[in-house]
């Protein structure tokens, strides 16, 4: 029993190496798609302020309308 369980300690930690060394192989990658992501993020935070800044202009705008057919026009 011992001995199957240090071979089985011996794979886990093969593997653990194997997934290591697999992945400084391609950490550039992994900072790539990271930052990629965050560039994402962000471009995403300015299209909702865009259609925020949108939304309102087009209500100020109903409202504009709306106070001109009243004839409450400023």
């Amino acid at each position: 029993m011992a001995i199957i369980y240090l071979q089985q300690i011996i794979r886990g930690r093969s593997l653990q190496n194997t997934m290591y060394d697999g992945k400084e192989k391609r950490a550039e990658m992994i900072r790539e798609l990271r930052s990629t992501h965050a560039l994402q993020a962000a471009e995403q935070q300015i299209l909702d302020d865009e259609k925020q800044a949108t939304i309102l202009l087009q209500q100020q705008q109903q409202l504009d309308d709306m106070r001109v057919r009243d004839g409450r026009a400023t």
